[in-house]
């Protein structure tokens, strides 16, 4: 078999380093190395433009691709639980038909962004009060966490796969996946305290985000091979 060939596998989460002790994988054989931080490996523009949408001037965002495990329907079931928040998708899917049609159904201020540039995005940043990661199925470590806290934005992810300990070192919250109540606490808390978790995300991220860095991850992952 292939897998009996490679020496060591580089686990980008401590749940994916779980997952393959359980299905028999020695653990001396995974060692786990925090995802890169992309923002760390490119050059940054100091100027802010203006996104090239048109967009609210604040609201809440969700980035990525829209199918039904990702949990959006939840995340719109919880905007209809809240009070005058925008909400912007970023993405497309299959789901997104329907997505569109449930917002119309609920009557929530939603806007359906599509796919974007990475320029509109970083601008988009910004006007962000919060990311939400709604997914119902286990996610690995999705780079939307990272660059959101790289921002300073907060986040709020469901407790599936790698996002609560992700969310841990960004200074995010964890709701129960497919809760779109508790997803509608947090998201009204995060929007009326916004500086103060902004503040805590921030210390987080100072905290940690050295980890998530280029330098940082070039070097654990040459340390692997002097092992």
């Amino acid at each position: 078999r292939v897998y009996e060939r490679v020496d060591v596998f580089i686990a980008p989460s401590e749940y994916l380093r779980g997952v393959m002790v359980e299905a028999g994988v020695a653990e001396e054989r995974i060692v786990f190395v925090p995802p890169l931080n992309p923002a760390s490996a490119r050059e940054t523009d100091a100027t802010h433009t203006r996104p090239a949408l048109s967009l609210p001037p604040r609201f809440v965002a969700y980035v990525g691709r829209l199918s039904r495990e990702k949990g959006v329907h939840v995340l719109l079931a919880a905007m209809a639980r809240t009070k005058d928040i925008p909400l912007v998708v970023f993405g497309d899917g299959p789901a997104a038909p329907a997505l569109r049609l449930a917002a119309r159904q609920l009557g929530i201020d939603v806007v359906f962004a599509g796919h974007s540039s990475r320029e509109t995005l970083e601008a988009a940043l910004g006007r962000t009060a919060a990311v939400v990661m709604p997914s119902l199925s286990p996610e690995n470590a999705p780079m939307a966490v990272l660059e959101a806290a790289d921002a300073g934005v907060p986040v709020i992810v469901s407790d599936r796969g790698g996002l609560p300990e992700l969310a841990r070192r960004v200074g995010g919250m964890v709701v129960p996946a497919g809760d779109d109540r508790a997803l509608a606490r947090s998201i009204t808390a995060l929007w009326n305290d916004n500086q103060r978790a902004r503040e805590r995300g921030r210390a987080a991220w100072l905290a940690s985000g050295a980890i998530h860095g280029a330098d940082a991850h070039v070097a654990a992952v040459e340390a692997i091979y002097h092992r």
